[in-house]
C-alpha cells in the first residue's frame, strides 16, 4: 500500500503508465457522491492542509477521504493537475483542438476523435476521469452558469491557460462525446494488454527455446569432450604399448649381446692358455729339448694356428669394443625410454586429473542448469499467479466500469424524463426571485413611510396618537 501512495505531489513527477493510486481513489470518491453540488470545486482550502496531505501521501500513511471532505478532495485533484511539470494537453494539442472547432458541426466529432487518437493513453485516462466528474456534477444538455464555470475551471487546469471560449467549447464537445472517448480508451487498453500477453508468451517461448538450445549445446560439447578424451587416451595407450614393445625388444637384444659377450670371454681365456703353452714350447725348443721332426711339424702347425687365433682375438677384441659401445648406447636408450615412460605416466595422470576436473565442471553446470530451470519454473508460477490476479483485477475494473456506465445511462434517462421537472423548478425559482424583489420594494416603501411620519411628527402636523389610531384601523 505504501508504494502506491509514494511521490505524487513531488516536483519531479512524470506521467507514467498509470494514474497514481491516491488520485484514482479521489476520483472514485467524488464520482460516488449521490447529491453532487458544484460549489465544492470553488471552495477555498487552507494550503497547510494540502501540504500535510502531501507529506502523509509521500510517507505512505493511509488517508480516509470521507474524513477530509469533498472540498478538500477536489482541491487535491486541482493541485495534482497544477503540479504536473507539463500540462495534460500541450500547445500542440490546443492548436489541433482549435482546428477542430473551426470545422463545421458535421465534421467536428470525427476530427475530435482523430485528435484524441494522437493523445497518450495515460493522458486520456486522466481526461476521461475529469469528463466523468463534469458530467456527474453538471447538466451538459443545458448550458447553465454552474456547468460553464466547472468546464472553464477544468479547462484552465488541463491546458494550464486562462479559460477562453475555445477551451470551454473544447471541453463541452469532449463531454458530449465522452462515451466515444471512453470506448476508444477501452479498446486501446485491451490492445495494450493483448500486446503484453503476446510479448509475455513470446518471452516464455524464447526462454524455453534458449534453455533447450543450451541443453543441446551442453550435451554436444560434453560428447565432443568425451570423444576427444577417449581418443587421446587411446593414442596414449597405443604409444605406451609401442614403447613397451620396443623396450622389450631392446632388452632381448641386450640379453643376446650379453650371451655373445660371455662366449667371447670364454674363447679369449682359452686362447690365452694356448698362447702360454706356445711360449713354453718355444722356450723348450731354444734350449734344445725338442729335437724330433714330429715335434717340429706340430710346432709349425701350432704356430700357424696361433697366428690365426691371434687374428681372431684381435677381431673379437674389436667386436668386444663395438659391443661395449653398443651396450652404452642401449643403456642410454633404455634410460631415455624410462624417462619417456615416466613422462607419459605423468601426462596420463595430469590428463586424468584434468578429466576429473572437467567432469566436475560439467556436473556443476548441470546442477546450475537444473537450479536455473527450477528458478524459471518458480518464476513462471509467480508470473501466472500475477497474471491471474491481474485478470481478476481487470474483471473487477470492467464490472465497475459497467456499473458506472449503467449509472450514467440511468442518470441520462432520469435527466431526459425530468426535463419538465427542471423547467417547473426554474419557473419556481424565477417566481421566488420575483417575490424577493417585491418584498424588497415593500420594505423600501415602509422605510420611506416611516421617514415621512417622523418628518410630520417633528413638524407637528400629526400626533403619535393619531398614528396609533390609524394603525389600529
Amino acid at each position: 500500500m505504501n508504494s502506491k501512495y509514494k511521490r505524487i505531489f513531488s516536483k519531479n513527477i512524470k506521467l507514467e503508465k498509470e494514474i497514481p493510486f491516491f488520485i484514482q481513489e479521489c476520483f472514485k470518491f467524488l464520482i460516488k457522491i449521490k447529491n453532487p453540488n458544484e460549489k465544492i470545486f470553488f471552495k477555498n482550502v487552507n494550503p497547510q492542509v494540502i501540504n500535510s496531505i502531501k507529506k502523509m501521501v509521500d510517507v505512505g500513511t493511509p488517508i480516509n477521504l470521507e474524513v477530509l471532505g469533498q472540498s478538500v478532495v477536489c482541491a487535491v485533484i486541482k493541485h495534482y493537475l497544477l503540479e504536473l511539470p507539463l500540462p495534460l494537453f500541450s500547445n500542440d494539442y490546443y492548436n489541433m483542438f482549435e482546428k477542430v472547432i473551426e470545422k463545421p458541426e458535421t465534421e467536428q466529432k470525427s476530427s475530435l476523435m482523430i485528435v484524441i487518437q494522437k493523445i497518450p493513453i495515460i493522458n486520456l485516462k486522466i481526461f476521461v476521469q475529469i469528463l466523468k466528474l463534469i458530467t456527474h456534477f453538471t447538466q451538459i444538455d443545458k448550458l447553465t452558469n454552474s456547468t460553464i464555470s466547472i468546464i472553464s475551471l477544468f479547462g484552465s487546469l488541463i491546458f494550464q491557460k486562462e479559460s477562453t471560449e475555445t477551451i470551454e467549447f473544447i471541453m463541452f464537445l469532449a463531454c458530449q462525446n465522452m462515451k466515444n472517448i471512453e470506448n476508444y480508451l477501452k479498446q486501446m487498453i485491451e490492445k495494450s494488454n493483448q500486446k503484453k500477453e503476446i510479448k509475455s508468451q513470446n518471452m516464455n517461448q524464447k526462454q524455453k527455446e534458449i534453455l533447450e538450445n543450451d541443453k543441446i549445446i551442453a550435451t554436444l560439447l560434453l560428447k565432443k569432450e568425451i570423444d576427444l578424451v577417449s581418443n587421446e587416451k587411446k593414442q596414449l595407450s597405443q604409444k605406451y604399448q609401442s614403447k613397451k614393445f620396443e623396450i622389450e625388444e631392446e632388452i632381448q637384444q641386450i640379453n643376446k649381446i650379453n650371451g655373445i659377450y660371455e662366449e667371447m670371454n670364454e674363447n679369449f681365456e682359452n686362447q690365452k692358455e694356448d698362447q702360454i703353452v706356445g711360449k713354453n714350447y718355444q722356450i723348450l725348443q731354444k734350449n734344445g729339448k725338442i729335437k724330433k721332426k714330429k715335434h717340429l711339424k706340430t710346432f709349425h702347425y701350432w704356430k700357424l694356428n696361433m697366428k690365426r687365433k691371434s687374428r681372431e682375438i684381435l677381431r673379437l677384441e674389436k667386436r668386444r669394443e663395438e659391443i661395449a659401445f653398443e651396450m652404452k648406447d642401449i643403456l642410454k636408450k633404455t634410460q631415455k625410454s624410462k624417462f619417456e615412460k615416466s613422462k607419459i605416466q605423468q601426462e596420463l595422470s595430469t590428463f586424468e586429473k584434468q578429466l576429473q576436473i572437467e567432469y566436475l565442471k560439467v556436473e556443476t553446470e548441470q546442477k546450475l542448469n537444473e537450479s536455473r530451470k527450477s528458478q524459471f519454473d518458480l518464476f513462471m508460477k509467480a508470473f501466472q499467479e500475477e497474471r491471474e490476479r491481474f485478470t481478476n483485477l481487470k474483471l473487477m475494473k470492467n464490472e465497475e466500469m459497467n456499473k458506472l456506465s449503467q449509472d450514467f445511462t440511468k442518470f441520462l434517462e432520469i435527466s431526459s424524463n425530468s426535463q419538465e421537472l427542471f423547467e417547473t423548478i426554474e419557473k419556481i425559482e424565477n417566481y421566488k426571485i420575483d417575490l424577493r424583489n417585491y418584498i424588497k420594494i415593500i420594505e423600501k416603501q415602509r422605510n420611506q413611510s416611516k421617514l415621512i411620519e417622523k418628518m410630520l411628527i417633528e413638524k407637528g402636523l400629526i400626533s403619535k396618537d393619531d398614528l396609533k389610531s390609524n394603525e389600529t384601523n
